[in-house]
């Protein structure tokens, strides 16, 4: 009955304390505010993280789909609206942060679509597309983090979704 007592004890004590030790560590997260800004040159995601410990943290955007409208012109200014672009499944180049004390300052992209080839959606090819978009909607955008838990393999520690952002 004493060895029960003495187990039952241990294990009471035990449970406290890694409630105590999980309490203690939130894992990563999101500090304050999000600042998202977009421009014709695409999307771009900034703010604070904690929680990241000490590993080397890499932080991109994703997004379902990304929509574009270019026009084309001519060499006499005329202008043909409305050529769409879309691509799906976009991932934006990973940002590497060193995090400070468990902490992260991130400030991912995802670049606007590529205009489209004159020869593709202009009225004829000796049209040019404009280099920027007349619109630019990003569709389905999540901000994702992953920890180097070895050189060159990254797990997923975070995933923010964001949702569509349009003007």
């Amino acid at each position: 009955m004493q060895r029960m007592l003495v187990f039952f004890v241990a294990l009471v004590s035990t449970l406290a304390f890694a409630a105590t030790a999980s309490a203690q560590k939130p894992g990563a997260h999101i500090v304050g505010d999000l600042t998202i800004s977009k421009e014709v040159s695409g999307l771009t995601v900034s703010g604070r993280g904690a929680g990241f410990g000490n590993f080397v943290t890499s932080a991109f955007l994703t997004a379902q789909r990304v929509e574009a409208v270019f026009q084309c012109r001519n060499h006499g200014d005329n202008i043909a609206p409305g050529q769409g672009v879309e691509q799906v499944a976009v991932v934006g180049e990973p940002q590497i942060i060193e995090p400070q004390g468990g902490h992260i300052d991130f400030s991912p992209s995802l670049p606007a679509p590529p205009a489209p080839d004159p020869a593709d959606v202009c009225p004829n090819p000796n049209w040019t597309v404009d280099a920027e978009p007349l619109s630019l909607t990003f569709i389905g955008v999540e901000l994702v983090f992953e920890q180097e838990i070895e050189p060159g393999v990254f797990v997923e520690v975070l995933r923010v979704p964001l949702g569509d952002i349009d003007p």
